[in-house]
């Protein structure tokens, strides 16, 4: 269970002026012995203390302190320092980005079961409320934000949009929380799909005599999903590509709508590439391997 508290109090006077210095283990700022480089970084400031790990400093000025965290993070003017920021941090909660990212994850599964109902309606009589809201009078189940009828698709991007424009302390922070979020949502769209409950969608193509989906075919799903390929029986059967909503795209041989032996995933950020067996991915491969085993 989540437990989120979104508001955010008032800065307590005893923190104005203050800044944190994370620092790298064995560099130059890592000790009591460094507080003449961080004046000659920063200037004056005041209560200078090293702990485990970091600096604590205290600026004359609250307004002080936000000058000098924003020149060291746009200069990059202090080697040593992994990060550099307010103590009290007082920006709202869904512009940081760890918090985005909480609560992108914590509601993808409820975004999602809006296309499996079956799985909806039985998850819901057996767990607990996945989110809970403490910031009120009193604790509440958190209300659903997405839109049942975006689309997983625009849900993936939406949320990856929001990340990258969310704020971040910690340096390279932002791509890893991006396919963090990535590698999530993929895994918990296949748990339901391996659930066996079928998605509903929209068919285009060959049929057989006796009305089944047979020969070549699209199928475009109520999540976003998208299936092109040969058909038979009303199963996918042969070589065909699946479309994930987030972005990334199968290569795969079907047997009865199960994939089957080595097959190919591209990921949704263009850049990287898996091998795939029955269906799961077993190592990472060049672009160049992937596009000559889906050959």
């Amino acid at each position: 269970i989540v437990i989120r508290h979104r508001s955010v109090p008032a800065r307590p006077a005893e923190l104005d002026g203050e800044v944190v210095i994370l620092v790298e283990k064995g560099g130059g700022l890592d000790g009591a012995g460094a507080e003449a480089e961080l004046r000659s970084a920063f200037g004056a400031f005041e209560n200078a203390r090293f702990e485990e790990g970091r600096w604590r400093v205290r600026f004359p000025t609250h307004a002080a302190a936000e000058e000098a965290v924003e020149a060291a993070a746009a200069a990059g003017a202090l080697p040593g320092a992994i990060a550099v920021f307010l103590f009290y941090n007082s920006r709202p909660y869904l512009a940081r980005g760890w918090t985005t990212f909480e609560s992108a994850v914590s509601t993808e599964a409820l975004a999602r079961l809006a296309y499996f109902p079956g799985l909806g309606k039985l998850l819901d009589e057996r767990l607990p409320p996945k989110v809970v809201e403490i910031d009120g009078a009193g604790p509440r189940v958190a209300e659903m934000e997405d839109r049942a009828d975006e689309g997983m698709g625009p849900r993936n991007k939406r949320v990856i949009a929001a990340i990258e424009a969310a704020s971040f302390t910690g340096k390279g922070d932002k791509p890893v929380v991006v396919g963090l979020y990535r590698e999530y949502a993929a895994k918990v769209n296949n748990a339901m799909v391996d659930s066996g409950e079928k998605v509903k969608g929209e068919y285009e193509g060959e049929y057989n005599a006796a009305g089944e989906r047979e020969g070549r075919g699209v199928m475009r799903f109520a999540d976003g999903d998208i299936y092109e390929g040969e058909w038979k029986a009303g199963w996918f059967e042969g070589h065909g590509v699946y479309r994930h909503a987030d972005g990334g795209v199968d290569a795969v041989f079907f047997k009865q709508s199960a994939p089957v032996g080595e097959a190919v995933r591209w990921m949704a950020d263009g850049q990287r590439a898996a091998r795939l067996r029955d269906g799961k991915a077993v190592e990472w491969i060049s672009l160049e391997e992937a596009r000559q085993t889906a050959e």
